[in-house]
């Protein structure tokens, strides 16, 4: 690698010491582009020590990086001044192009560049000329559209050696410059924000103060209207208490009609010849014996039962079950059943069973 060449008051890095980034920032505010672009090369930071040229464009900026260190040390041994007025990659004092794709040769290699509005979008440096599958690589990472690629890359005549400009084709910063900016930026700020809060700080107080005045009488009134208002609060929850019990007796003593429910259950069995061969009620619970037909699997008659929406927790009773029959527990909900299921399919009848009152043991 070339420490780099001096070139009056600038500093000339060498393209392979260097790498390049696009920062594009069209979509953000133009207040912001600036520092959007430092906290992306910040996040970059490709060497532990970075030095950074950046030029803004109308679309994006454009960043040459390097590793600053190397280049102190490369300059030193090449009796170079390691702090020069204006430290420039190449590239910056190389022409500029407005459009399209450009093999550029560098004092040391070549440079494919990708040109966008004057902008450079996109950079890559090689040692010797790109063959035709490293110039497509290079054309697909840089964007360019299909139908503008080209399978080999153009000549490029390095016998004459880099056509150098005086000056960069764009003005150029630092990043330590644009930092120094926003920090002198943000000190300004906040001398003007600490200058323009005295003032306001002050009314403030003031207002603070009489506040704490008006909470102190709205204190006092809330105190005096809670005095007041308490026996009509203690009526109020005495009556709520009294309505909750009166609820819980009302649910104690209502119980659903066992008549109602035989024939809810009559009107929700398949038509396949199942009958009720035991009903029992026990409170809310529900306990039934059908007959069933041979063959016929249990999962029907809960799915049934279920389907009425007064029965709810449906499941299969094994403890008395004996061939032909299923016996089935359920809870039920309500002491009616919904309006839906309470309207009997016509010629429905109501089978023989054994009913139990409510309360009555099994």
């Amino acid at each position: 690698m070339r420490a780099g060449e001096g070139r009056g008051e600038l500093q000339c890095l060498a393209r392979a010491l260097c790498r390049f980034r696009w920062v594009p920032y069209d979509a953000v505010p133009p207040a912001e582009r600036r520092a959007y672009v430092r906290l992306q090369l910040l996040a970059w930071s490709p060497f532990e020590d970075n030095g950074y040229a950046v030029a803004s464009g109308r679309d994006g900026a454009m960043a040459f990086a390097w590793d600053q260190r190397a280049f102190e040390q490369r300059a030193q041994a090449a009796g170079l001044p390691t702090q020069p007025a204006r430290m420039l990659p190449e590239t910056m004092l190389l022409p500029a192009h407005d459009e399209g794709l450009v093999l550029q040769a560098c004092s040391t290699g070549v440079e494919g560049q990708f040109w966008r509005g004057r902008q450079l979008v996109s950079s890559r440096w090689w040692p010797e000329a790109p063959d035709g599958a490293a110039w497509l690589n290079f054309q697909r990472s840089a964007g360019v559209p299909a139908a503008a690629q080209v399978p080999e890359p153009p000549v490029c005549d390095r016998s004459k050696g880099p056509r150098w400009l005086d000056e960069p084709w764009a003005p150029v910063t630092s990043l330590s410059a644009m930092i120094e900016h926003a920090r002198l930026r943000v000190h300004a700020i906040a001398a003007t924000l600490l200058a323009a809060l005295l003032l306001p700080t002050l009314w403030l107080l003031h207002a603070n103060w009489a506040m704490a005045q008006q909470v102190d009488a709205l204190e006092a009134e809330k105190a005096q209207l809670t005095s007041q208002a308490q026996p009509v609060l203690t009526a109020r929850s005495q009556s709520l208490a009294a309505l909750a019990s009166l609820d819980t007796l009302v649910a104690a003593v209502s119980h659903p009609d066992a008549l109602t429910l035989l024939s809810h259950v009559a009107t929700l069995l398949p038509g396949d010849g199942s009958r009720i061969r035991k009903l029992e009620m026990d409170g809310r619970r529900l306990r039934l014996v059908l007959t069933v037909p041979a063959g016929r699997p249990r999962i029907a008659y809960v799915r049934a039962l279920e389907g009425g929406g007064w029965l709810q927790d449906v499941r299969e009773d094994t403890q008395d079950a004996t061939p032909g029959t299923v016996a089935l527990v359920a809870e039920i909900h309500g002491n009616m059943p919904p309006a839906t299921a309470t309207a009997r399919a016509p010629g429905a009848s109501l089978p023989r069973t054994g009913v139990v009152a409510p309360g009555a043991g099994r």
